[in-house]
């Protein structure tokens, strides 16, 4: 399994949400490169993390009044799902099915942060008076842009 790390171009421009993202990716980090021994532990505790920063995200969408709130509040409740439906599993010492939970849960996030999180970062923007994308957003499809038309 490999080990994710965290990239500056993930940066949606919320620090709140940049904050949690990157330290997630750090607890991802620890749990895969963790032994067996220390996975169960881990693994409960990167549930109950997720839990907490689902709350808290979820708090924001509520208090500026996102409309895809439902939506991603539905992804957030999947994948908690997910992760506590192999919990039986890491606790009777089957931690292939929790490495392979957690293998998942990277790719989802991968997803989610691309997706749900960005149109977040972009309602969070405009609820504080901006006037578009995340500027981390803007400045990497800049970048890209630029590359792209160097090769051609």
């Amino acid at each position: 399994m490999s080990i994710p790390v965290w990239s500056s171009q993930m940066e949606l421009g919320i620090p709140d949400l940049d904050s949690a993202h990157k330290a997630f990716f750090a607890e991802l980090a620890h749990i895969t490169a963790a032994p067996d021994d220390q996975f169960g532990a881990l693994f409960f505790l990167l549930i109950a993390k997720l839990e907490r920063d689902f709350e808290e995200e979820e708090e924001l969408m509520e208090r500026i009044d996102f409309p895809a709130l439902n939506s991603h509040r539905e992804q957030h409740a999947r994948i908690l799902s997910g992760l506590h439906h192999v919990v039986p599993h890491v606790m009777n010492g089957e931690i292939e099915s929790g490495r392979q939970a957690i293998e998942l849960l990277q790719e989802w996030f991968l997803f989610h942060l691309t997706t749900m999180d960005l149109a977040l970062a972009v309602a969070v923007d405009l609820d504080n008076g901006a006037d578009g994308l995340p500027e981390s957003i803007v400045a990497q499809a800049t970048q890209e842009h630029v590359q792209d038309q160097s090769r051609n």
